[in-house]
């Protein structure tokens, strides 16, 4: 729910004995732009196993395919649980009294992560979206696995990177050693590994059109990603094993 809106809320769950949970809840800002109504089912899974959780938390990269970060889960992981969180602090109003994500933006916003759930539905994937910060979700998410890694594209930005640390710290604070993984170069024309300059980037041009010829004629583009299919990824976390984590501020369904 956002800061500083007016808009109504109401949450209800309910069981119908056969494993399905309902949540109801109005969202999401000033203009009371969208009504979500969440349907969780889970499956129970016949088979007890030691978990290895990859937690993917989705940002500014919507793409199911060629994201390395999902490419990240397909090895050392028997489970994955998506993660989108709507970030009340992106509705509030600035000190400038403007709003940073207007109507529209938001509305764009929503439909993408709802095409970004479909395209993991088409994959055997789910995605849990989350009305809250960042930092007070993903860590609840490790609460009931010993052994899980957290897995998100870098960011560059100050904003975006002062969210990760407040995640990172808060993971570091559960005491039970989850890895917090961050991917780089995934938003990058090319690979930051591939550019033909020293770490330091001491040996980088000043100027932008030497800089332009060096990497021109030196770097390559990366080749896609194998694309994903169905089965590719681990199983998906059942709603289920969620239930005792999520409430009003989260689901499966929108």
């Amino acid at each position: 729910m956002s800061a500083g809106s007016e808009s109504d809320s109401a949450s209800q769950v309910s069981s119908n004995g056969t494993g399905t949970y309902q949540y109801y809840s109005i969202e999401l800002d000033r203009q009371h732009l969208v009504l979500i109504s969440l349907t969780l089912t889970y499956i129970q899974s016949s088979k007890k196993m030691s978990v290895k959780r990859a937690i993917v938390w989705f940002r500014n990269d919507l793409r199911v395919q060629d994201n390395p970060v999902l490419q990240a889960t397909r090895k050392d992981f028997n489970e994955v649980l998506c993660v989108y969180c709507f970030d009340p602090r992106h509705y509030q109003a600035t000190s400038f009294s403007s709003h940073k994500t207007g109507i529209y933006r938001a509305k764009f916003l929503i439909e993408s992560v709802a095409n970004l759930r479909k395209n993991l539905k088409s994959i055997g994937c789910e995605l849990l979206v989350a009305l809250e910060k960042p930092e007070n979700i993903i860590p609840k998410l490790t609460s009931n696995v010993k052994n899980a890694s957290v897995i998100v594209m870098k960011e560059v930005t100050y904003e975006e990177i002062r969210v990760e640390n407040k995640v990172e710290k808060k993971l570091t604070q559960t005491g039970s050693g989850i890895n917090f993984t961050k991917v780089v170069g995934g938003c990058c024309l090319y690979h930051p590994d591939d550019l033909p300059f020293d770490e330091a980037l001491t040996n980088m041009p000043d100027v932008f059109t030497p800089y332009k010829d060096k990497v021109e004629k030196f770097c390559h583009i990366r080749p896609l990603s194998p694309v994903l299919m169905n089965g590719h990824l681990p199983r998906p976390v059942s709603a289920e094993q969620l239930i005792s984590l999520i409430n009003d501020h989260c689901s499966y369904e929108y």
